[in-house]
């Protein structure tokens, strides 16, 4: 640049071109040519800074070249202010080359994505079922391949098991739009807006592990009254089952707001292993014909499956029946307990009875 400037504004340059120049200079655009596209190829196929400087290296070479052609040729021409404004041409393309080869390779030095690869991937993950957000995202060159870990935000009310299967699933989509990505994905459970008070509880009580069931959720001038049953061991010391069911209840607490009022019916869950077997097939006929006679009023159908075993403590029976699907959940479990209950009363020696209903094909 120097010296252009100088020839510039000095007037007194004499260049007197001879052929062998032009074939020269010719003769080396194609030798660059080739060995730019080679180094080329490589470079975007190992994604090597190394190979990219030098191809650019050789690209430099050619355009150099051309302009130093454009230069002889124009003063060839009689206009030697040619030359000198192709040196200025070409120093100037060194400058941006350089600085772009330069801005890269430092990219690379301080773990920068390549740009736009981190929109690409946010927009992918948000596409996954399951996925809220995209909490974090870092990813990290290392040759050919970027490396990093994301962080996404699940439902917290999801099991385990589908938290699993929705970080699977966005490793997989990952990987089927950008093969050369390598992430290590982590769910974090959130809280959402539309959660009912009946997730909220059986999430809290599922992290205790306690089981809960029968809610009854009541609004007493404005203000919510929740109860429900937890079952804990039978042979539990009540202190400490209700020191259990104190700490489910402030918890709950804690996470609904002080103006919920929270009740708990401690049952107690019988985790004894009965040893009996199968009744003689005279007594379970017989309860079997029982039970067909007593539903043979109601919405049970087609009673089935019956098996009687005798315990210490009496006896267990276990039957299949039908009924309608347009039935709800409620409906069948009321006729269910009702059948059970004239069962318990006619035999007194039934401990347990359990009737699982299916629905009724037409």
């Amino acid at each position: 640049m120097i010296e252009a400037v100088s020839r510039l504004t000095s007037h007194d340059t004499s260049i007197e071109p001879e052929p062998i120049v032009f074939a020269v200079l010719i003769a080396s655009m194609l030798v660059d040519f080739v060995r730019w596209l080679s180094l080329k190829r490589i470079a975007a196929a190992t994604k090597s800074d190394a190979l990219a400087a030098d191809a650019l290296h050789f690209s430099s070479d050619i355009v150099g070249t051309a302009l130093a052609l454009c230069g002889i040729t124009a003063a060839l021409y009689g206009y030697p202010e040619g030359d000198a404004l192709a040196a200025l041409g070409l120093a100037g393309f060194i400058g941006v080359a350089g600085f772009n080869i330069g801005r890269r390779t430092v990219n690379t030095l301080i773990d920068a994505a390549p740009k736009g690869l981190t929109e690409q991937i946010r927009s992918i993950v948000q596409a996954v079922p399951g996925v809220i957000a995209v909490e974090a995202l870092r990813l990290r060159p290392v040759g050919a391949e970027v490396f990093g870990d994301i962080a996404i935000n699940v439902s917290r009310t999801l099991p385990l098991e589908k938290a699993a299967a929705i970080e699977a699933n966005v490793a997989a989509a990952i990987a089927a739009g950008h093969p050369e990505v390598a992430l290590t994905v982590t769910a974090r459970p959130i809280a959402l807006d539309d959660e009912t008070i009946l997730e909220r509880i059986l999430l809290i009580a599922a992290k205790r592990h306690v089981p809960v069931h029968h809610f009854t959720m009541q609004e007493i001038d404005g203000r919510t009254a929740i109860s429900f049953d937890i079952e804990l061991d039978s042979t539990m010391a009540h202190g400490n089952a209700h020191e259990i069911a104190s700490g489910l209840e402030m918890e709950i607490g804690r996470e609904l707001g002080s103006d919920i009022e929270v009740e708990t019916h401690i049952e107690p869950l019988d985790s004894r292993q009965l040893k009996g077997h199968p009744v003689a097939e005279e007594i379970r006929a017989e309860l079997a014909a029982v039970l067909e006679e007593m539903s043979a009023t109601g919405p049970i159908r087609d009673v089935h499956s019956v098996r009687v075993r005798t315990t210490p403590d009496g006896l267990v029976v276990n039957y299949h029946c039908r009924v309608s699907p347009e039935l709800s959940v409620g409906q069948v479990h009321d006729s269910v307990d009702e059948l059970d209950r004239k069962m318990r009363g006619a035999f007194p020696i039934i401990v347990r009875i359990v009737g699982h209903a299916e629905p009724l094909h037409t």
